[in-house]
């Protein structure tokens, strides 16, 4: 999902879609709590954030669960679940499902928000966003393949479900000169 706030109030929500055009989910958004409705602390004028609306496996248990009872048919996995949940025409259904938010990246800016990475992220969460932890600062392949290594371990622990790591550039400036392709980074 991607959110435009301005002046620090949300001003639009929309699904990544086809990666050129989304869907208008603004009052579906507005009822997660993990989303601010209001930014907090030294943010841009124009701010578009970019994140993952997901639901907690616990969260899909008690909803599979309640459908079950209902005999309703049952969502596959949690993230079909939250896709499903967001998309709802009714923002009560979207609400009572729970779902939450990552932050995890930006798209237009009215002033820079950081020169690295490290700081982007920082600075997204003291906006009021949750960030996807853990994450770590990598110097060298050996770190990064440690952090692999312990989230590996650690992957049945999560609350959520994930697919694997993303590794990306700490260095704003060369993350930018990179490039993107139509679908990544």
């Amino acid at each position: 999902a991607t959110i435009i706030y301005e002046s620090g109030k949300i001003l639009l929500g929309s699904t990544r879609g086809d990666g050129k055009q989304g869907e208008n989910i603004t009052e579906n958004i507005k009822t997660i709590a993990s989303i601010p409705k209001l930014l907090k602390g030294n943010f841009p004028k124009k701010l578009e954030i970019r994140g993952e609306i997901f639901m907690t496996n616990t969260e899909f248990e008690l909803l599979n669960n309640y459908r079950k009872s209902n005999s309703l048919s049952l969502f596959s996995n949690p993230r079909n679940a939250a896709a499903g949940s967001v998309r709802q025409l009714d923002p009560t259904i979207t609400q009572s499902r729970k779902l939450e938010f990552f932050a995890y990246g930006w798209g237009q800016l009215s002033s820079s928000i950081g020169t690295r990475l490290i700081d982007v992220r920082n600075n997204i969460e003291s906006f009021g966003f949750k960030i996807n932890k853990p994450y770590k600062l990598c110097t060298n392949i050996e770190d990064m393949i440690s952090f692999y290594e312990d989230l590996y371990r650690n992957r049945p622990n999560l609350e959520y479900d994930i697919d694997g790591i993303v590794y990306k550039l700490n260095n704003i400036e060369l993350y930018d000169r990179l490039g993107a392709t139509e679908h990544s980074p």
